[in-house]
Parts: structure tokens; sequence; C-alpha cells
């Protein structure tokens, strides 16, 4: 007797959907040997929506594209670089000498990029930048680039250059200007701005004064004009035939001059 064994259609690999929209914008986090991905926070791509490209990616063995922002190790990446321009990319990235060299310049780009950014939403986005949590994928874009892996702490560069960057804001006016000058300087020290931030406060301030006055000048002077259409208007619907000069005139006080041909 022959038994026929049956296929058993469970033992069977389930087909895994592609879970990722394509109306939401991700960030892919590139630390080699492992990649994961999750939605970009809002903060991060307002920061760096210009960075923002389509990638291939592979989750579970279901294949799609996604946009996303590139971060390699806390360093948003553009795909190719830009002619005549520094901005970090993948491919400056990988024909790079020093690659620890590259990236440190790189960051020091991207601060400066942020340079005008809330001291706080600075902080905010650092951490935004070395959380690598999200989902385990693989970037079918990288997988024949020539990376290698970065050995430094990238917590500790993005902040340590935070700080160069604030103390860089905070430069000493008085002790900048060479010569003899800061002993004139001496004598108004009390009006002398010790700081690049306090210089910015002072032309802040000037700049709102002088909208004030412009916007006083406008008023009076729209003012005075309606005053004189209102006073012609008077004079228009008045007879001036005769007219009674004042008391400094050559006329004798209180006479009367009579027009002969009055013009109106």
């Amino acid at each position: 007797m022959k038994f026929h064994l049956k296929n058993n259609n469970n033992n069977k690999p389930k087909k895994v959907n592609f879970p990722f929209r394509d109306n939401t914008i991700y960030v892919i986090y590139y630390n080699p040997p492992f990649t994961y991905i999750r939605p970009a926070d809002k903060l991060l791509l307002s920061a760096f929506s210009n960075f923002v490209d389509e990638w291939t990616i592979e989750y579970k063995g279901a294949e799609g594209k996604v946009k996303a922002i590139l971060v390699y190790y806390g360093l948003p990446l553009m795909r190719e670089s830009i002619p005549h321009s520094i901005i970090p990319n993948i491919e400056d990235l990988e024909n790079a000498s020093n690659i620890e060299d590259y990236y440190y310049v790189a960051i020091q780009w991207i601060l400066k990029y942020l340079e005008n950014t809330q001291p706080n939403q600075l902080l905010k986005l650092i951490d935004l930048l070395r959380d690598s949590k999200g989902i385990p994928i693989e970037v079918k874009d990288l997988e024949n680039k020539k990376i290698r892996n970065f050995t430094g702490n990238p917590k500790g560069i993005l902040y340590d250059l935070v700080d160069i960057i604030k103390e860089s804001k905070e430069i000493n006016l008085e002790e900048a200007i060479p010569g003899n000058r800061r002993s004139i300087l001496g004598i108004f020290g009390f009006l002398m701005p010790k700081s690049m931030e306090q210089v910015r406060s002072i032309l802040y301030l000037i700049l709102i004064g002088a909208i004030f006055i412009i916007a006083f000048l406008f008023i009076k002077t729209f003012a005075a004009t309606l005053s004189n259409i209102h006073y012609l208007n008077v004079l228009n619907q008045t007879n001036l035939t005769n007219i009674t000069l004042p008391v400094n005139s050559t006329y004798p006080i209180n006479s009367s001059y009579h027009l002969v041909n009055p013009l109106i």
C-alpha cells in the first residue's frame, strides 16, 4: 500500500506587507551594520527638509520605496554631492580618505547651518539625530557603498561642538579692539556692549525705535494733510470780498481792504 504525503501549506512563509506609507516622511538611521527607520519628527523635518530623498528599503523580505532623511551616526546626508557645495553627502563620505575627519567637519557645517536655531530646539535636534531607535531594515541603495564604520562618539562630538559655537558667539569686544582705543572705551565702559549677543539686542532696539519714529512722522504728516484740505474747503465756501487785516499790518487797526476783483 502506498501512502501519499500531503503538503502542509501552514509551513509556507507568510507574505509580509510593506508597512510604510507613501504620504509619510521617515528618518533612516544608518549605523553600519545596523539600520533603523521611524517617522521623522516635525522639528527634524523642518530643519532638514532639503535632505529628504527616496530610498529603496527591505523589511522582512518585503521591498519598497520610502521618502526619508538618511542619518549616519547623527549626521544627515544627501545621496549625491552638489557641485560647489560642502553639504554632507554619501558620495563625499565614501571617497573621504579619513572618515572621522570628514564626519567632524561635516558636523561643524551642520551646526553652522543651524546657527540661528533656538538653543532648546538645537539640543532637541541633536537628541533626535543621535537617537537611532526604530524598526530594523535594510537599505538597498547602500549595499554597494564602501563606507567604513565611524568609531567615534556622536553624542560627545555633537554636544562639544555646540559648546564651541556658544563660546564663539560670546566675544569680548573690548579685548578684541587693539591699541589705545581700550582706554577710550574705558571711559564709556558702561555704554560698551560686552558681547555679540548684546550688539544684536542693541540693533534690534534701534530698529524698533526707528519703526516707531517713522510711523509717528507718517501719522503726523497725514493729519497735517487732512487739516490743510479741510482749511481749503472752508476758504472755498467763504466770501473773500472783504478781508480784515491783522493788527501788525501797515493799514490802520480794524480797517478793511476791498477787493476789486475777488478770486471767488
